[in-house]
């Protein structure tokens, strides 16, 4: 919805159809033009590259295999010299790891598995506290910003 009413042409692609469902609502009504599909993003081929990928919630989901399938998806995805921008769960240490959640990884590792195709650019941690007890009541949530280089 932010950036379909600055002006982008927006696709959006989750696996819920609960979400495609809210999104197509809310952008009916706010008279916004955003291509909704429900679809396993380690699966869905994208018609054409894009100059920006946002990711709010989707590699923390996937264990280590996903995540490198999630990499190869994200390489078709995003043009050369694009930008990719990763809100994630961090992890804070070796102590930071709960059963359920987000698969918690590190600034260096997400560093690393994007390497060097992807380039940090910016980063920007944020601590958020009133979380579940059986997700530690307390999360370490990064914006990341990744340039692809051409």
């Amino acid at each position: 919805i932010y950036l379909a009413r600055r002006g982008y042409r927006v696709t959006a692609v989750d696996f819920m159809p609960q979400a495609i469902g809210m999104l197509n609502r809310r952008s009916a009504t706010e008279g916004l033009q955003i291509n909704a599909l429900q679809a396993d993003v380690l699966a869905w081929q994208a018609p054409q590259a894009f100059d920006v990928v946002l990711d709010v919630g989707c590699l923390h989901s996937f264990d280590e295999a996903g995540r490198r399938r999630y990499k190869s998806q994200l390489m078709r995805w995003l043009a050369p010299g694009g930008d990719f921008v990763l809100v994630h769960c961090g992890r804070r240490g070796w102590w930071d790891w709960w059963p359920i959640g987000p698969s918690r990884l590190s600034r260096q590792a997400l560093v690393a598995l994007l390497a060097p195709e992807l380039q940090l650019r910016a980063y920007r941690p944020e601590r958020l506290t009133g979380m579940p007890v059986f997700m530690g009541l307390s999360a370490l949530v990064g914006r990341y910003w990744f340039h692809r280089v051409a």
